[in-house]
């Protein structure tokens, strides 16, 4: 009876470890996936427009977007306490989180693209202060080709 217990106990030990090392091995691949994923969209904008900035333009914006969503979804679920606390009203939680999450996302990503305008800017602007070479205004501005 007892070594029947023990074998039970040892299944469910070993069947623990492989669900947490599946989780585990699930995470770091949908993590990695989604690195690389960054990296390739963001170098391949680069390399289509031919310019570092665009790629690092793209890169600021997907990443806002990633940071954006659970920022906005923090946001939608506070709104949501608030308005329950405070004013009594009773609005549907999974919508208030679900328009936390878009609008969380569409903000992350409209500050990474601004992030990475002013970047481009005051690069430009150090560039024409310390009279360095680079690309002149009107390449900037896209009316030479």
């Amino acid at each position: 009876m007892i070594v029947l217990l023990l074998a039970a106990l040892a299944v469910l030990v070993v069947g623990v470890v492989l669900l947490a090392l599946a989780i585990v091995t699930t995470v770091g691949l949908g993590a990695l996936g989604l690195a690389l994923g960054l990296v390739s969209t963001s170098t391949f904008v680069g390399l289509s427009k031919h310019s570092f900035g665009a790629g690092f333009e793209a890169f600021s914006g997907q990443m806002g977007a990633i940071i954006g969503m659970p920022c906005g979804v923090l946001a939608g679920w506070g709104a949501d306490v608030i308005a329950r606390a405070e004013f009594g009203l009773d609005p549907a939680r999974t919508m208030s989180l679900i328009l936390g999450g878009v609008s969380g996302v569409a903000v992350g990503a409209l500050l990474g693209f601004l992030s990475a305008r002013a970047v481009r800017l005051m690069a430009r602007w150090v560039r024409w202060k310390l009279a360095l070479p680079g690309p002149t205004p009107q390449d900037a501005a896209g009316l030479r080709t």
